[in-house]
């Protein structure tokens, strides 16, 4: 479940669904893939970095999931 500290961005590649976590309270980023694995953990993210990569998932089609939100709505 989401919590209010956290942004959750979901995208398709590739035929794949892959998911963005961002959680505020650390600054940290996680990716995982269709199996749910992590892929990518990034620790330290400013908020600059942060606006720059919400602007690269956007164009990659990628949805931000808002509180209560299936991720099936966006897929």
């Amino acid at each position: 479940m989401e919590q209010k500290n956290e942004c959750i961005w979901v995208w398709m590649q590739d035929s794949e669904i892959y998911k963005a976590v961002y959680r505020q309270k650390d600054c940290s980023l996680f990716v995982f893939n269709s199996q749910d694995e992590l892929i990518l953990s990034y620790r330290g993210m400013t908020a600059f970095q942060l606006n720059e990569l919400e602007q690269l998932l956007f164009q990659l089609g990628a949805k931000i999931l808002g509180l209560c939100t299936e991720p099936f709505v966006y897929l």
